[in-house]
């Protein structure tokens, strides 16, 4: 028994769930959108771009992480996983083959200046969607330090944050 292999919590999730074989699928196509994303990412040959695309993919592998660890979030981060992963994945790859074929035109550098000028806000937007998927976290340890406050001002402490954040 104790050698026995058990199945992570995303696989315990999903067998709990009438619709843990469509949410499972859904996780299976993140993970590839995902690995499109860093792989267009790495092969953009202008610096900044590339950068801001890799930044873009390290905080979409943030955000599949935390939905591994915590697949009941994994409905509320539909839109994302279905949605934007896949579409920055076709448009980084659409950007690197342009970019490959060498092509000039007007047209073509007219796209790549549109990818660019997107590039940080889907960054800023990616980084809302993690934010948001944590919020009940962060409310929770913010209760928290909200109820240790009141105990230590009833037993005489006094707890006040000055503006550097220390106590």
């Amino acid at each position: 028994l104790l050698l026995s292999p058990r199945r992570d919590r995303s696989a315990r999730f999903f067998a709990s769930r009438a619709d843990g074989a469509e949410l499972s699928a859904v996780m299976e196509q993140a993970a590839r959108d995902l690995k499109q994303v860093r792989l267009s990412a790495g092969r953009i040959t202008d610096i900044k771009t590339r950068e801001t695309a890799e930044h873009l993919a390290d905080t979409s592998s943030r955000i599949y992480d935390y939905l591994r660890k915590h697949p009941e979030k994994i409905p509320s981060a539909n839109r994302f996983l279905t949605y934007y992963l896949d579409t920055v994945g076709r448009i980084l790859g659409q950007y690197v083959k342009f970019q490959e074929a060498g092509l000039g035109t007007s047209e073509v550098r007219e796209f790549q200046r549109k990818v660019r000028a997107i590039l940080p806000k889907l960054k800023t937007g990616f980084e809302a969607q993690l934010s948001q998927l944590m919020a009940s976290e962060r409310f929770d340890a913010e209760a928290d330090m909200k109820v240790m406050e009141g105990l230590l001002n009833t037993e005489g402490f006094q707890w006040e944050a000055n503006q550097n954040g220390s106590v």
